[in-house]
């Protein structure tokens, strides 16, 4: 349950990050010139870094995934306060990246660690249910946009701004209730011992990962040719 609510709010952020743009952009051509090349890159920023999806499971494998899922939100938050320091298109855009990538962690490192621990008759359902919840993030994007007003020019850099909130509030909740450990991520790093431990901690004795586990050969990395 604790995962399960740590990847539902992680998804309410991730869905209010990206559509926190769309209305940002619609007030700031009310104030500033901003010409179609940049709204265009501005808001479609965020959806090129989640194209870093493609490195996020590498990096995941390499630190695991409890880690990047205990420090993602504190990030995004992080860089979207920025949006209140600069009006530059060209640093908004290079944020609007990097926060894009942060949503990529969630999305795929999250998922991974909420099918580890949902019981398998569970897994499909609650991933189906995820999409529920980042829509009402987005769309709860839309009505914060669309009642903030008054600040002139600066308005537009508050509205993108406040997808710091939802951020904050998921990145505190998984510091006051972490997250347990990936067991699969740390019997790939020999820790099977570790991994029965934390398995023990959260499910009981009769769960565990096999000890021959150390003695399996490692599955060679699949190619990219593969995969594309």
């Amino acid at each position: 349950m604790r995962v399960l609510v740590a990847v539902i709010l992680g998804q309410i952020a991730c869905g209010f990050a990206l559509g926190i743009s769309g209305t940002a952009l619609t007030n700031a051509s009310k104030y500033i010139q901003i010409n179609s090349l940049w709204t265009g890159l501005i808001g479609a920023g965020s959806l090129i870094g989640l194209a870093g999806s493609i490195v996020v499971g590498r990096l995941s494998d390499k630190i695991g995934r409890r880690k990047l899922l205990m420090i993602n939100m504190y990030i995004l938050a992080g860089l979207t306060l920025l949006h209140l320091l600069t009006a530059n298109f060209f640093l908004t855009f290079l944020l609007r990246i990097g926060i894009g990538l942060m949503i990529a962690i969630d999305y795929t490192v999250g998922n991974a660690l909420l099918t580890e621990w949902l019981p398998k008759s569970e897994g499909s359902k609650r991933q189906s249910h995820l999409l529920i919840y980042w829509t009402i993030g987005f769309i709860a994007s839309y009505i914060t946009g669309s009642l903030i007003d008054g600040f002139g020019v600066y308005t537009w850099q508050i509205i993108l701004a406040t997808g710091a909130i939802p951020a904050l509030i998921t990145a505190l909740f998984r510091s006051f209730f972490p997250l347990p450990a990936s067991p699969s991520w740390l019997a790939s790093r020999g820790k099977v011992k570790t991994a029965n431990k934390v398995i023990d901690k959260h499910l009981g004795r009769n769960w565990g990962i096999s000890p021959k586990l150390k003695h399996i050969k490692p599955v060679k990395s699949m190619s990219w040719t593969i995969l594309f």
